[in-house]
This record gives C-alpha cells, sequence and structure tokens, in this order.
C-alpha cells in the first residue's frame, strides 16, 4: 500500500482499518450481495429504462449476422 494512503492524521486510512475492511467487508458474499441489490434497484432509473428500450439490436446493427 502507497505510504501517501497510510497517514496517522486520517483515522480512517490507518493501515488496521484499512485491514479490518479488507477483511470483513470485501468478501464475495458481500460484494454478491452487493451487486444484487444494484441490479435490482436500476430498473428504478429512468435513463436506464430509456436505455434498455432504445437499445434494440434491430436498429443499431448490433446484431450478430
Amino acid at each position: 500500500m502507497p505510504v501517501e494512503f497510510l497517514t496517522a492524521g486520517y483515522e480512517a486510512l490507518t493501515r488496521a482499518r484499512l485491514v479490518h475492511v479488507d477483511q470483513y467487508y470485501l468478501r464475495a458474499d458481500t460484494i454478491a450481495a452487493a451487486n444484487l441489490r444494484l441490479i435490482s434497484a436500476r430498473t428504478g432509473i429512468p435513463v436506464v429504462r430509456f436505455g434498455e428500450r432504445s437499445c434494440s439490436p434491430s436498429w443499431t446493427g448490433c446484431a450478430s449476422r
């Protein structure tokens, strides 16, 4: 880890805190759970819904030929 991030003046950026976050929060099961929530929530975002409708392969040329 670069030294500039391990600063005594910033409690959240001490080596012990970063190791704790890495061990307890950055696990495959927590990342999978977060991804599931993000994917579920995207349908509530109007611009995403618009993009899904407007990116039809029939008129964009995205379909494999």
